[in-house]
């Protein structure tokens, strides 16, 4: 157990009960980390790059770059970006950190934007990764409104793209700001017919236009709201249900291989089970009273 004052302990240490707490983080164990900012950056980082423990099984391992990723983005230091570009971009869709990619990536402010920028612009990663760094870079506009031209022109550029599900998927933010070259572009994909139907229509843009200029999406968090005991709790359902659905389609995958790599058995070879036996004199026999319970059941 932690001693109440945690300024006591060495960096190293607060860093291993991070690493292995797993869903049960310590009271006040982010706050430390995040007051001591720049001194804990590259260990966190190194965390967040750690691919064997975004693919572990076990709670104490998976979890630990997972709270990394958020204090990051707690301590907001432009420092972490290319290690959470990097783990935007290498991960899948339905992985759950990605939910909150762009709270993340948004809380680096704008010493982050050139990089977001250039991975928005690949059109080698799939629409939802480019836009969380479009989302990430609207939302880092909205907070410092300085930026918020740049944004605006650099996203309407983006509105040319020949993918119309990533055009659907961040068109409503360019609606939101207000310019009137952006809000120009907005129309022209629509007229043109460029912007996939099935994620986005008219009336949502409009929608999108009522509200009020550079209005920061109800989907970005704090960073630290994701310690909250009741968002742990959750987040261990969800990841659990996660698990068991990857786990599935694992064995899905390895039972039609399996089906696939395996040689057709004459009746009278020996049988692939290592019996010594003829397949159909073995296994055979168990096939076809298998398939012939299913036809009379």
């Amino acid at each position: 157990m932690l001693p109440p004052d945690l300024t006591t302990l060495p960096t190293a240490t607060l860093l291993e009960h991070l690493r292995t707490c797993g869903y049960d983080v310590p009271p006040g164990l982010p706050e430390e980390i995040v007051r001591r900012g720049g001194e804990i950056l590259g260990p966190l980082c190194a965390l967040v790059r750690d691919e064997a423990l975004w693919e572990a099984e076990e709670p104490r391992d998976y979890m630990a770059p997972l709270h990394a990723v958020h204090l990051l983005g707690a301590i907001g230091d432009p420092a972490a970006t290319p290690a959470l570009v990097a783990m935007v971009r290498s991960r899948d869709e339905d992985d759950l950190v990605m939910e909150a990619g762009a709270s993340i990536l948004a809380a680096l402010g704008p010493g982050a934007m050139g990089r977001l920028m250039r991975s928005a612009g690949d059109r080698g990663l799939d629409a939802f990764q480019r836009q969380i760094f479009t989302r990430s870079l609207y939302v880092i506009a909205a907070r410092h409104p300085a930026h918020r031209a740049e944004v605006a022109a650099f996203l309407t550029r983006l509105l040319r793209d020949p993918d119309e599900v990533f055009v659907a998927m961040m068109i409503e933010d360019v609606a939101r700001t207000g310019d009137p070259a952006a809000q120009a572009a907005v129309d022209m994909v629509f007229e043109e017919g460029r912007a996939s139907p099935s994620f986005i229509t008219r009336e949502d843009i409009e929608h999108a236009r009522a509200e009020p200029l550079w209005k920061v999406p109800r989907d970005v968090d704090d960073p630290m709201s994701y310690f909250r005991d009741e968002a742990l709790a959750a987040l261990k359902q969800q990841w659990k249900q996660w698990l068991h659905n990857v786990a599935e389609r694992k064995a899905r995958l390895r039972r039609a291989s399996a089906r696939r790599v395996l040689p057709k058995r004459g009746r009278n070879q020996r049988c692939l089970c290592g019996s010594g036996k003829k397949y159909k004199k073995c296994c055979l026999v168990l096939k076809e009273r298998r398939e012939g319970a299913a036809v009379t059941g």
